[in-house]
């Protein structure tokens, strides 16, 4: 018997829809620039989907995006990435999101902290690719990751600050955030080429962060079959016969070439502990095979490695002990006065204790008046840095107004606040009100004479100019 009254029910459907791109290969979109495009595409601000369809544990009375979350582990492979993905699934009718994450590579890269990065990064010409084949720029998830500081195809340092305004996204989700444009200012960040942030490949330095980039993306280009045959116990396992074949038999060459300490080694090797990522990352290197055939376990590969003779000599050791015999601590001490008075002093304590190869700590401990006087040396030039940055917008922004009530009065129209804050807004500045209004009363006392020129060349024509700019 059939029930006609199922036959004419409408199924149900997602509130929102967008297709993420690059889907397949190591250029897959990320969750969160997926999210932006779902908000773009519905005409409403990533917040509105917040608020209404996310459930998070939020404090609501303080109304604040992204209040008590990591936002910048919505593209990872924790709990924070599983429940955007169960959130953001049906909404838009989509059981693959979880590709759009590193989920897929969460037994290979464990519950280790530091994958994410915590700034939002981007290379300026993969974005300018996008919009040249006549698509729309979108985010990697590749950018995500940390452990990769240049894009693997154009060879050039992925970039952190908006070439305009200078100001570095905390967030790869925010309030304002539109996928290849500035948070802060909206300006455009593609860029066709970027020689200053190209990577010197002849390098060694160069020839590591190629290697690991081209490594990561390789990663991502697996399907999910593939992916989930990756583990790091699997990496473990290959680590004897790689000591037998290229090392002869002693782990000790393996330290020292890898600069790992002995013991560590030994618990990988006892199955006490597995490798953290950063160290998988350093195997791979040294070992010269593939990240992706070091977590499958591929023994043929295994096999046939030769010793390589790639430096080590720019990556931090591993040892958390520093030793300290002989140490001399008169020139430390004078290394440390020295960048006091220097132009360029240390940015921080933590950097003035690496540049002498000894814990923060340690050295406090040795030196505290020393410890202070760097502190706050950093700290001022910190400040100073940020003034100058501050400045120079605040000097940009006026230059803008000048250009832009110049271009209106050409024109015969009225400079008023609506008409040149949407003019600087076409050339990408964010305005705030409070701020713009005492520049915009600056810019007319140093136009006066061109705004009166204006009103006396209405006069003889026998019209003037209303607020609107219009002829009367």
């Amino acid at each position: 018997m059939i029930h006609t009254d199922t036959l004419f029910v409408v199924p149900p459907r997602a509130p929102f829809k967008a297709e993420p791109r690059g889907l397949g290969t190591w250029q897959r979109q990320r969750l969160s620039s997926y999210l932006l495009d779902v908000a773009a595409a519905a005409r409403v601000r990533p917040q509105a989907i917040l608020d209404s369809y996310v459930d998070w544990r939020a404090h609501k009375r303080t109304g604040r995006f992204g209040k008590c979350m990591r936002l910048d582990l919505i593209n990872g492979s924790g709990p924070s990435a599983r429940l955007w993905v169960s959130a953001v699934s049906p909404l838009v009718g989509r059981e693959d999101l979880d590709d759009l994450t590193l989920l897929p590579l969460a037994h290979a890269f464990g519950e280790t902290p530091g994958v994410m990065s915590k700034r939002r990064r981007w290379c300026p010409q993969c974005l300018y690719g996008d919009v040249a084949e006549g698509g729309y720029p979108y985010e990697r998830l590749l950018w995500s990751i940390s452990y990769v500081p240049v894009c693997p195809l154009h060879l050039t340092r992925l970039e952190t600050a908006c070439p305009k305004c200078g100001i570095s996204q905390l967030s790869e989700l925010s309030r304002h955030t539109q996928s290849g444009f500035c948070g802060a200012c909206k300006s455009w960040l593609g860029r066709k080429q970027s020689e200053p942030n190209a990577v010197d490949s002849q390098t060694a330095l160069g020839a590591y962060e190629i290697w690991v980039a081209r490594d990561f993306a390789n990663l991502l280009a697996l399907d999910r079959e593939s992916a989930a045959l990756l583990s790091r116990d699997r990496a473990v396992g290959l680590l004897p016969g790689v000591i037998a074949t290229a090392y002869r038999g002693n782990r000790m060459e393996l330290c020292r070439h890898a600069r790992f300490p002995k013991i560590t080694v030994d618990v990988w090797l006892q199955g006490r502990s597995l490798p953290t990522l950063s160290a998988l990352v350093r195997l791979s290197w040294v070992l010269q095979m593939p990240l992706r055939s070091l977590l499958a376990g591929d023994k043929d590969v295994a096999a046939t490695t030769p010793r390589s003779e790639v430096s080590v000599e720019f990556l931090p050791s591993k040892s958390r002990r520093k030793p300290l015999r002989g140490c001399d601590w008169a020139r430390i001490e004078r290394n440390l006065k020295g960048s006091i008075d220097s132009d360029q002093p240390y940015e921080s304590w933590h950097a003035a204790a690496q540049a002498q190869g000894i814990r923060p700590s340690l050295l406090r401990a040795r030196f505290p008046d020393l410890a202070a006087r760097i502190r706050d040396a950093g700290l001022q030039r910190r400040r100073e840095a940020a003034d100058a940055r501050q400045r120079a917008r605040a000097l940009a922004f006026e230059e803008a107004t000048v250009q832009c009530m110049q271009e209106l009065i050409s024109r015969q129209i009225y400079p008023d606040q609506l008409k040149v804050r949407q003019a600087l807004r076409e050339l990408g500045f964010c305005i705030d009100w409070f701020a713009a209004t005492k520049v915009f009363a600056s810019v007319r006392s140093r136009l006066a004479g061109e705004l009166s020129t204006l009103g006396r060349r209405a006069a003889v024509h026998g019209r003037g100019t209303n607020r609107n700019g219009n002829a009367r």
